[in-house]
């Protein structure tokens, strides 16, 4: 199939020629996102191209003569007067059907016309096959096309929910089932095909924009249900081979049994929690062995969140280690939480994971207790006060943030490191909630929010309560509350600074009540401004980046955007995280991202219900601390029980490592049906990569492939290591066999 055919998709990314060209596609028929129309060479950044052909008419029409008058105009603007032949697209249906009976009539009489453009029945492939025949007098476009229908980056948001975590988590369970494969000869028996069908069925126009009926979104929400439970089976399947094998039998145990085994089955799996990897308790008494995965592409010093299910002993008497006796960091948030039959402890850890590895940790009790500690009666009430008027600082070794204590926005965002101020001084704008009120006559609802004819500023308007606060060695935190609206709607939020991180985290709860209607369609952001003069906004796209001017409406990206200073030797910048969302809008010296849009047609309530994601504000040096920072975000450490026993496995350990990461991302990482690792790079760069890959294993083949993982030209490797070279804003996979 050579021919990739998108007549009514919305907007069109720059890698698209790239993706195609490795997939062996040629040409590119689409509708929208460009003019003139007519026919063009489309190039990716890379310089892969394909023939594409925008319809100068649109692709649902009926046959009328009239239609045809233009096309001596079209000769005359396109390929030097050389071009003679055109395409016409017609047909009946919304999205598909064919020829009308009486269309098929029109045209045959038309083609016994004189004086009338020669006509004939013929396909798609013919008339590109002629494009190709005179390409180098076609003009050429470079980069993107966009951009069109802004409000379908933001309807809808659980579909948008849906499929930044599935995409999310298919990459993550391929990932473990490859990793497992290569360390314990065991792959998941859960096929993730129906999960990627599922996926990629979602993605089709009219449904991942949000510009569907009711019956669309329910049914998409459902496929997005099965796609995570594929995903998460796949990866506790993985998971639990590897800790079978890691090697545990010299660590400290406690063999008493005092609940039963399981504590934990199905937590996290819901809404509120972001659908996490749910991994029941296999450990018991009051020692308790972790293993912590990393999916992603770098080492990470990270605060973990684990659970501790029916822990028997003094949760407030913890310490945790290395299986090589060396200290971990360790805080607890929460003591002995009912969850059903069971209870849980919240544990944070300060741990270092290797990349694309794993890190074993020990939690126990303290060899030192002191008595007095376990039998004193009840809670010892406060002693003294610490917080009053006074704003609010979270700090760690990285940061220095204030918060405004009557509207909870940043008014101080230093990077510690160079002593730079992130936030101009006096706005009291950053980390900000907003409802900007868009224009409904301009567009209509689900695909256009239109321009913006008033502004509430929910963090000034509404007064924020402060409900909690905390300063401990790993995490510090406050939490408000805010009312907003015309229908009562509220924020829950939860600010918090984890020791190590160089991003505060806006763990948002949004009862969302807001209606759009033909007067008024709401919609919320987060934003924040910068103090630096702004050269571009860096967004993320498939395989790749793009950098845009500003733009005074939202744009697409996948879940970030970097606020790129004017000054090449800035020490710092701002980034801008969401992990389930999509629209973005860099304008006027600030970024922000687009939260909950209230749409109202063709589906009418879409959103009116209780929402949870997380925003960031991050501090990045250049775009691969900026990445690096991104993929930890959207990719947790995941954690396993481990139980004494000996094993094949280290500790310790990393199955897979890359040389240099600098401006090279992963794409995906998987096992092939015939056992053959597959590697997916991208360059984000205008220059050549050249960088291993090192495996466990030697090496018996290794090739190069293009996107359908055909084998091409081999790959040069030595020993367990593949030197991979990746061209200019290339994706480049490769295939390794192993002996």
């Amino acid at each position: 199939l050579r021919i990739d055919y998108e007549p009514d998709t919305f907007g069109h990314n720059a890698n698209v020629p790239e993706i195609l060209q490795g997939g062996g596609v040629d040409y590119y028929y689409h509708c929208r996102g460009i003019n003139p129309r007519g026919p063009y060479r489309w190039q990716s950044p890379s310089g892969k191209e394909v023939i594409a052909y925008s319809e100068p008419s649109w692709y649902q029409k009926a046959i009328d003569y009239r239609e045809f008058a233009y096309y001596p105009q079209i000769s005359e603007k396109w390929g030097d007067g050389n071009m003679k032949e055109f395409l016409k697209v017609y047909g009946l249906g919304d999205h598909g059907g064919g020829p009308s009976r009486i269309d098929l009539e029109k045209l045959i009489d038309m083609m016994s016309w004189p004086l009338f453009p020669t006509l004939k029945f013929s396909r798609y492939d013919t008339y590109f096959d002629y494009l190709n025949s005179i390409r180098e007098t076609l003009p050429v476009h470079v980069g993107e096309i966009n951009f069109v229908f802004g409000g379908c980056y933001t309807s809808q948001t659980r579909l948008k929910l849906a499929n930044r975590l599935a995409e999310n988590r298919l990459y993550d369970a391929e990932l473990l089932s490859a990793q497992a494969s290569l360390l314990t000869g065991k792959q998941p028996q859960i096929s993730l095909e129906r999960a990627w069908k599922n996926t990629m069925f979602n993605q089709f126009h009219d449904i991942l924009p949000g510009s569907c009926v009711v019956e669309t979104r329910e049914a998409a929400l459902g496929y997005f249900q099965e796609t995570i439970g594929y995903t998460n089976t796949n990866s506790v399947e993985a998971l639990r081979n590897i800790a079978a094998q890691i090697d545990t039998s010299a660590l400290p145990f406690d063999n008493r049994v005092e609940v039963k085994e399981g504590g934990g089955m199905g937590y996290r799996l819901d809404r509120e929690r972001g659908y996490a990897i749910a991994m029941a308790e296999r450990g018991h008494g009051n020692v308790r062995i972790l293993h912590l995965f990393n999916t992603t592409a770098y080492d990470r010093d990270d605060t973990v969140t684990v659970q501790l299910w029916d822990y028997p002993d003094d949760i407030n008497n913890l310490c945790a280690e290395t299986p090589d006796g060396m200290p971990v960091p360790l805080q607890v948030t929460e003591g002995k939480v009912g969850y059903y039959c069971n209870t849980f402890s919240t544990v944070l850890l300060r741990v270092k994971i290797p990349a694309f590895g794993y890190q074993t940790v020990v939690i126990k009790q303290k060899e030192a207790v002191d008595p007095g500690r376990l039998c004193m009666p009840g809670t010892p009430g406060r002693r003294h006060d610490t917080f009053g008027d006074q704003n609010l600082i979270l700090e760690n070794e990285f940061i220095r943030a204030e918060f405004d204590a009557q509207t909870g926005t940043v008014v101080s965002l230093i990077d510690k490191e160079s002593d730079t101020e992130l936030v101009p001084a006096g706005d009291k704008t950053a980390g900000q909630f907003r409802i900007l009120y868009g224009n409904p006559k301009i567009g209509h609802s689900a695909w256009t929010h239109g321009p913006t004819e008033k502004t509430d500023y929910i963090n000034d308007a509404g007064r924020i309560r402060v409900t909690n606060h905390s300063r401990g060695p790993l995490t510090q935190w406050f939490a408000y509350d805010v009312g907003f609206g015309s229908r009562g709607s509220s924020l829950s939020v939860v600010v918090r600074l984890n020791a190590g991180s160089r991003m505060l985290d806006f763990d948002v709860h949004v009862n969302w009540l807001e209606l759009g209607n033909n007067d008024c369609q709401p919609m919320l952001t987060f934003s924040t401004p910068a103090s630096y003069p702004i050269c571009g906004y860096r967004y993320e796209i498939a395989n790749g980046v793009v950098v845009r001017e500003e733009q005074p409406f939202d744009v697409p990206s996948i879940g970030r955007m970097e606020l790129l200073p004017d000054c090449e030797n800035a020490p710092v910048y701002l980034q801008l995280m969401a992990d389930t969302k999509y629209g973005f809008r860099g304008y006027n010296g600030r970024g922000e991202i687009a939260l909950i849009n209230a749409s109202f047609f063709p589906d009418p309530y879409p959103d009116i219900l209780r929402h949870h994601f997380h925003t960031a504000i991050a501090l990045v040096k250049n775009g691969d601390q900026a990445q690096a920072i991104a993929d930890h975000f959207n990719h947790e450490v995941v954690s396993v029980a481990g139980r004494p026993h000996a094993g094949s496995l280290a500790k310790t350990h990393s199955f897979l490592r890359i040389g240099d990461m600098k401006g090279l991302g992963i794409s995906g990482i998987r096992v092939t049906e015939d056992g053959a690792l597959i590697v997916r790079l991208y360059n984000r760069t205008g220059e050549q990569k050249i960088t291993s890959v090192t495996l466990d294993a030697l090496i018996a083949k290794a090739y190069y492939t293009d996107l359908t993982e055909t084998e091409d030209e081999p790959a040069i490797f030595e020993g367990n290591a593949v030197t991979v070279s990746v061209e200019p804003y290339a994706t480049q996979t490769f295939k390794v066999y192993l002996k």
